[in-house]
């Protein structure tokens, strides 16, 4: 299902016209057949997108959601964090958070955030929920905390599953704490 979120924290004024932009953003779960989901970026005040993002695979839920971050790769705009719960990089539906640039798209870094039992096919579900957190490793770079759900199993027993927060750097997407 389709989100407008203007009225997210983290929005800034990225054109520079003098008004927070506004995005809207699908993980295309509910959908049938689902989709592999997508980040757009549209102007405050004309709504013109400014840029989108699709995702890969279908049900990772590509962009279920995501932040943005001051520039972190040094190059003078801002960039962005975002969550693929179910994304593939590590195994199937582990899920991944991805640091990509605001000036041209690309990838800067993947972290994939590893659940304590994934032979049982359960991942950590990562990016429940995710934001900017100012530096804290010194690097001048600001770094994300990352919500996963179903991230630490008791015994690989499903029922004992709980939540966590990881500290990410926005540099490097080096895990720095959970």
């Amino acid at each position: 299902f389709d989100v407008a979120d203007g009225e997210s924290p983290d929005l800034k004024d990225i054109n520079g016209d003098g008004v927070r932009e506004v995005t809207w953003h699908s993980g295309q779960d509910g959908f049938s057949p689902q989709g592999p989901g997508y980040v757009r970026l549209l102007d405050g005040a004309t709504g013109a997108e400014i840029f989108r993002v699709d995702g890969v695979n279908i049900e990772d839920h590509f962009g279920d959601q995501w932040c943005l971050l001051d520039d972190v790769n040094g190059d003078g705009t801002f960039d962005f964090a975002l969550a693929v719960p179910y994304g593939d990089s590590i195994g199937p539906n582990l899920g991944e958070i991805q640091v990509r640039s605001g000036a041209d798209l690309t990838l800067l870094h993947l972290t994939p955030l590893l659940p304590c039992a994934p032979s049982l096919g359960i991942g950590g579900e990562s990016g429940g929920s995710i934001c900017e957190l100012p530096d804290l490793d010194g690097d001048g770079a600001p770094e994300f905390a990352v919500g996963q759900i179903n991230a630490r199993l008791a015994a690989g027993d499903p029922a004992t599953a709980v939540g966590a927060v990881t500290i990410v750097s926005g540099a490097t997407g080096a895990v720095l704490d959970t």
